[in-house]
């Protein structure tokens, strides 16, 4: 069997799916790619600016260090996630 090849880190959205249009994910899986279904299609966002102390800046900066996404795609989750809940 083939040895899998590396993902490379990719600095934004746009970068890493340019890679994937140009590769063959199959050469990044360790068992059988049947059953694989990739969703590359960009999502609609808005970009907005919200303020925040720098004590929570700093500290969703290192959450979303630790979750391995960046600073922008964890404060959308958490502002989508607190929408939910006080939309219940």
């Amino acid at each position: 069997m083939p040895k899998r090849k590396t993902i490379p880190t990719f600095s934004d959205e746009d970068e890493e799916r340019a890679f994937w249009e140009q590769v063959d994910v199959a050469d990044f899986l360790e068992g059988p790619a049947d059953n694989v279904l990739l969703d590359l299609k960009r999502k609609q966002v808005v970009k907005i600016v919200v303020r925040v102390s720098p004590e929570v800046a700093k500290s969703l900066k290192r959450l979303a260090q630790r979750r391995g996404v960046s600073l922008q795609t964890l404060a959308g989750e958490i502002l989508a996630k607190g929408i939910k809940a006080l939309s219940q």
